[in-house]
């Protein structure tokens, strides 16, 4: 999607955090961002209770 995204002109893609969809998003930003170079990546939203604490700082 990120690849489609970037080759349309997009700027940006947004990942949100639904665990029943994606299991951890910081894992799809991370494969986005390999095989794009142009359009920015980023989490829409996060839920806090999803994942630890330490999890999610150590994402960032």
């Amino acid at each position: 999607m990120a690849v489609l995204a970037e080759t349309l002109g997009y700027s940006r893609v947004w990942i949100f955090d639904f665990a029943p969809l994606w299991e951890d998003p910081f894992v799809h930003l991370t494969l986005a961002a390999r095989r794009t170079s142009r359009v920015g990546l980023g989490t829409a939203v996060l839920i806090p209770t999803e994942r630890s604490e330490m999890a999610t700082a150590s994402a960032s």
